[in-house]
């Protein structure tokens, strides 16, 4: 029995530490690089996020805006933190990692759409590899350890990567994606015809937990980005009207530190701006981002006189 116990000891401490080498080999391969579209937490925990001003949202900020072309616009660091299929409640959290490893930005562009304060239906992961590059990190565990899915193991060494052979290839062949820079997504796809063939309702922002939104950001903001300004726009949606819910935000921001921007989205008809009816492509991106960028510039945020903190 005391010889089965030792055998079964020395197994148990071997494959530990095979896998934590593993783990540890992995990491180090991965660390600063993004392999999969939605997973982008090796770039920011490496510091190289660090930007003056960050985009939040969904994924629909992740594909519409192109800090590149801020950046050039304003003269500033830019970088995308939008994030795919979640409301505002992970989008801060994941603005929140960022400052911690890349320091307080000195504005925030809010992308806003219905899905930002809309409640899921199921609290569940996501496109889980959204968070395998740091999943262990007390910040990104604290985003997924109480939703539905979400795998205790993966907080031992090598667990986070088993059942991703995908990723782990990709990291071992150094497969890092050629279409993703500063958080942005570039996607080239042009809306199949298909898509045009599908009745979709008229489009409605639910605002009955608008309010929450608003004061989700701004109490984050007081707790850990005092000094930094906001502003709000909303994402355009394939032939729809997208300026639903700026009439009812405007008389609600603070001039203090909150703006907010309306665009002529003439480009909501053009199907070459849109990789589905709900995302923009690159082009479309391109397109969103330069108003974004002549509406900064126009309230005097990138000229050399500008304040470097809120009023």
């Amino acid at each position: 029995m005391r010889r089965f116990l030792k055998k079964t000891l020395f197994a148990v401490l071997l494959l530990g530490a095979i896998a934590t080498t593993l783990d540890g080999m992995l990491s180090v391969l991965s660390r600063g690089k993004q392999f999969k579209p939605q997973a982008d937490f090796n770039i920011i925990n490496t510091g190289k996020a660090q930007a003056r001003v960050v985009v939040i949202g969904d994924s629909r900020a992740r594909y519409g805006v192109d800090p590149r072309m801020l950046a050039a616009a304003l003269g500033e660091r830019c970088y995308n933190l939008g994030m795919n299929g979640y409301p505002i409640t992970e989008q801060l959290a994941k603005l929140r990692y960022s400052i911690h490893y890349n320091g307080v930005p000195e504005l925030v562009v809010a992308c806003m759409d219905r899905g930002c304060w809309q409640r899921l239906h199921l609290d569940t992961i996501f496109q889980y590899e959204q968070f395998l590059d740091d999943i262990r990190d007390p910040f990104v565990l604290d985003m997924v350890k109480d939703k539905v899915g979400f795998r205790p193991v993966d907080v031992l060494p090598w667990a986070r990567f088993a059942g991703f052979p995908g990723y782990v290839a990709s990291i071992v062949m150094d497969d890092t994606l050629s279409n993703a820079h500063d958080g942005f997504l570039a996607d080239e796809q042009v809306m199949p015809h298909r898509a045009l063939r599908i009745t979709v309702p008229p489009y409605r922002h639910d605002t009955a937990n608008f309010g929450s939104y608003l004061r989700a950001i701004r109490e984050h903001r007081a707790r850990f980005w005092p000094h930094a300004r906001i502003v709000y726009v909303e994402m355009p949606f394939f032939k729809r009207d997208s300026n639903v819910v700026m009439p009812h935000l405007i008389g609600q921001l603070d001039p203090a530190y909150e703006r907010a921007f309306t665009f002529d989205l003439s480009l909501t008809d053009d199907t070459a701006l849109f990789l589905d009816r709900t995302h923009l492509n690159g082009a479309g991106a391109q397109r969103f981002t330069r108003m974004l960028a002549d509406s900064l510039a126009a309230t005097g945020y990138g000229s050399p006189q500008r304040t470097k903190a809120a009023p």
